[in-house]
C-alpha cells in the first residue's frame, strides 16, 4: 500500500489573523520512540510556543491508559509544546482544549466525532440500544517543570486515519476505529494534520486569552455522554447513573442511582462502558 507522507513543508505555515503559534514551528520524523519524549527534549532547549514534533512511527507511544499502538503512516501522532502557565487546579483546560479541537478538526472533515470524558475522541455508531462508542483518538497533557513558575505542557495526540480493522489493536477496553472506517473513504493525512493544528491554534489563543468557558461550552456540545446511562468505577467501587454535565474544573456530574449527586475526578474515576 502506497503511504501519503506528511511533510513539514506543507504543514508549518505561519499563517492567520491572530498570528499563528500552533502551526507555524516544528519537525517530522521518520520514527521516534515518543513524540512527547522529543517534544519535552525541545522545550527545554527553548523552542517557541505551539511548537510541534509530528512522526510517521512511534516505537514506543504512550497513551493515558498506556502504550498508544499505530502502524507507520496510517495515523497522526503528534506532541505540542505549549508555553502557556496555568495552574495545576487548571490542567483539565488544556486536556479539554485538545479534544475539542480534534474533534472541531474531524467534524470539518466529515467525521461525526465526538468527545468521551475526559479525553477520548470517538464516534458514536449506533444511537440504540444503549452507549456504544468507538475509539478515533486521544489527547495525553504532561507539565513539565523547568523553573519556579507554573509549568508549561506538552500535549500529545493520536489520531486512527486510514487504518482497516486489521490494522486497529484487538481487544482495546474501547472499541477502536479510524476516520476511514467511519466514513468508507481514504484521508489526505497532510490536511488531516493542517486541520487539526488549526483548530488547536484557534482554541489555544482562546484559552490563552482567558476564555476557557468558550472550550468547556463546546466541550459539552460535543461530549457523547450528557443524559446518557453509564457506569463509572470509582476508587474500586462501581457507580450506574445518568450523566448531568461537566463542571467547571473537568469533573464528571452524575446522577447515581441512588439518587445522590456525585461529582466525579479524572483519574479517581473511570468510565466502565
Amino acid at each position: 500500500m502506497s503511504m501519503d507522507r506528511i511533510e513539514a513543508h506543507e504543514v508549518f505555515r505561519r499563517t492567520g489573523p491572530q498570528g499563528t503559534l500552533i502551526g507555524a514551528h516544528g519537525e517530522v520524523h521518520e520514527a521516534v520512540p515518543s513524540t512527547m519524549d522529543v517534544a519535552r527534549e525541545r522545550l527545554l532547549q527553548g523552542v517557541p510556543d505551539g511548537y510541534a514534533v509530528i512522526a510517521e512511527h512511534q516505537t514506543a507511544g504512550r497513551g493515558r491508559d498506556g502504550g498508544w499502538d499505530c502502524p507507520p503512516g496510517l495515523g497522526l501522532l503528534m506532541s505540542i509544546v505549549l508555553q502557556i502557565r496555568l495552574s495545576r487546579s487548571e490542567q483539565s483546560q488544556v486536556t479539554m482544549m485538545g479534544a475539542v479541537a480534534a474533534a472541531e478538526a474531524l467534524v470539518s472533515l466529515g467525521v461525526p466525532a465526538r468527545i468521551k470524558w475526559p479525553n477520548d475522541v470517538v464516534t458514536v455508531p449506533r444511537a440504540a440500544g444503549g452507549l456504544h462508542v468507538e475509539k478515533l483518538g486521544g489527547v495525553l497533557v504532561e507539565r513539565v517543570q523547568v523553573d519556579d513558575a507554573a509549568a508549561p505542557f506538552l500535549m500529545g495526540m493520536g489520531l486512527n486515519v486510514n487504518q482497516d480493522r486489521g490494522d486497529l489493536p484487538a481487544g482495546p477496553r474501547l472499541p477502536a476505529t479510524s476516520m476511514r472506517l467511519a466514513r468508507g473513504r481514504r484521508f489526505d493525512r497532510t490536511r488531516v494534520c493542517r486541520a487539526v493544528l488549526g483548530e488547536l491554534d484557534r482554541w489555544y489563543h482562546r484559552l490563552r486569552m482567558g476564555q476557557p468557558e468558550r472550550i468547556m461550552a463546546r466541550w459539552r456540545a460535543l461530549s457523547c455522554l450528557r443524559n446518557r446511562r453509564v457506569r463509572v468505577s470509582n476508587d474500586g467501587r462501581l457507580l450506574c447513573g445518568i450523566v448531568l454535565g461537566l463542571s467547571s474544573r473537568g469533573e464528571l456530574i452524575l446522577r447515581a442511582d441512588t439518587g445522590q449527586r456525585l461529582v466525579l475526578q479524572e483519574g479517581r474515576s473511570r468510565l466502565v462502558l
